[in-house]
Formats: structure tokens, C-alpha cells, sequence
């Protein structure tokens, strides 16, 4: 009996193939293992370019040779880094001469293997093997990377702040400087900061923090100083100019006990 048209009496109707079928007791896919590999990716093979995509283990695919004159599909199962399953192909898609069983086994970006000509002699001994085109394989899921958390005060997006380790106040003491921007670790924690003004102490989460000074809403960087900070004491951070140049005093409170 002719099995292409016991099983698909209909000439336009091709077979399908599933991964959990059995023909003759022979399984179509078998998987043992969980993969090892992923082979998605595009292929040179002994019968020209072949497309893999693997989701979850299992593998469908499409090839094609002789200038498109001849194009197949794949179906099939990983286990490790073996892929077991079915190859069909036109004009017929149909066993014995143009389906079968085939086995590729996977090392790195290549693979060797060997297929059947129908459904009842295993996986064949007719060599299939091809290796990957550079650039197409599976694409790694990029990790995004957490924005680092600001050290100096408030709620910050992404993981939680650092424990604060003591605190500081800044301290507008220059009476010709005019108004300034302040900038704690390259980020700008205050505005318009005006001679008198006294800010409040804020969390220091690091063992040091660079100053930057700016006139205000103005790109002329004043001052720089990069400060080391000792744990046991409280900062007073108080900025003093003369007519040719900034400075920054520091003072320190030794911390007491509540």
C-alpha cells in the first residue's frame, strides 16, 4: 500500500509531524536528557542552507538546495547535544524516498549526523553534516545594569542604598561667590545654593566624596576637592573664597552617643 496516500489520501495535504508520534514502533523524537545546547541559528549543510530555531529543546527547522529547486523541514527534540527527529522534503514529502528519520549530534558550531530514507531503518547511513554561519547562533539576553545607587541622600531607583556610615551639612560662608550649584559625586544635589544658607545633614554612604562647585545654572566649575571621610565624626562642609581663589573647610564634630 502506498503510504502517501494511506495516511494523506489527499495529494495536497502534507504530513505532519509530531514530536510524540511513533511510526513502526520507532519514535520520531526522543529526548533523554535535557539539551546541553541551543543550535538556532543558521547553517551550511551537505544539503544547502538550513534555518534552526530551538525553543524549550525543540527544534523545528527548514533547508533548502539545487537554487531552491528542492526544500525540506525539520522536526525534532535536543537531549544533551543531540538532536533526534524527522527530515520531509518536496516534491512529496513523503516516505520512503522523501522522509525520513535523522540524528545530528552538536560540537560547538557544527554537527555531523546521518538520516533514512523512510521510517523503518533507523536513522540511516547517510551523512548530513554542516556548521553554523558566524553571527546568527543565539543571541544572549543582554542584563540590564542597575543604575548605581546615588551615595549622598534621598530614595534611589534600583537596589536599595548603601547603609549610611555618618553625615554631612554644606555651608555657604563666601560673601562675593554668589549663588552655586553643588554637586556631590558627579551629581547635582543642590541649586542655587546662596551665601548664609546652611543645609541640613544628609546620609554619607562612602568613604569619600568628590565636591564640585558651579555658579549657578551657569557650566564655570568653580572648585574640586575630593574628601575622605572618617566614620567617627559628622562633617560641617563650609565653602570660603578670597578674590583669586575657593576653598573648602572642613570641620569635623566628634559624634556622640544617643
Amino acid at each position: 500500500m502506498n503510504y502517501y496516500n494511506h495516511h494523506y489520501p489527499y495529494s495536497n495535504q502534507q504530513p505532519m509531524i509530531r514530536s510524540d508520534a511513533h511510526h513502526n514502533g520507532f519514535p520520531y523524537n526522543f529526548r533523554q536528557q535535557p539539551p546541553t545546547v541551543d543550535v538556532t541559528g543558521e547553517w551550511k549543510t551537505d544539503f544547502g542552507k538550513m534555518i534552526l530555531k530551538q525553543e524549550n529543546g525543540n527544534v523545528t527547522g527548514e533547508y533548502s538546495y539545487q537554487d531552491g529547486r528542492i526544500n525540506g523541514r525539520i522536526e525534532g527534540t535536543i537531549g544533551g547535544n543531540v538532536l533526534t527527529g524527522t527530515w520531509a522534503e518536496s516534491p512529496s514529502y513523503a516516505p520512503p524516498l522523501n522522509a525520513g528519520y535523522l540524528r545530528f549530534t552538536f560540537t560547538g558550531n557544527s554537527f555531523a549526523g546521518t538520516y533514512a530514507q523512510g521510517f523503518s531503518t533507523g536513522y540511516g547511513v547517510r551523512n548530513w553534516k554542516g556548521t553554523r554561519i558566524p553571527g546568527t547562533g543565539p543571541q544572549p539576553t543582554p542584563t540590564p545594569t542597575p543604575p548605581e545607587p546615588f551615595p549622598w541622600q534621598g530614595p534611589q531607583p534600583g537596589p536599595a542604598p548603601a547603609t549610611a556610615i555618618t553625615s554631612a551639612r554644606f555651608v555657604h560662608a563666601a560673601v562675593d561667590l554668589g549663588n552655586v550649584d553643588v554637586y556631590i559625586n558627579r551629581q547635582k544635589v543642590y541649586n542655587n545654593f546662596s551665601y548664609t544658607n546652611v543645609t541640613g545633614y544628609d546620609d554619607v554612604t562612602t568613604r569619600s566624596i568628590l565636591v564640585e562647585l558651579y555658579r549657578a545654572d551657569q557650566n564655570t566649575k568653580l572648585f574640586e576637592e575630593l574628601v575622605q571621610i572618617n566614620p567617627q565624626y559628622l562633617y560641617s562642609l563650609i565653602f570660603a573664597s578670597n578674590s583669586q581663589r575657593v576653598d573648602l573647610i572642613t570641620l569635623l564634630n566628634q559624634k556622640t552617643n544617643p
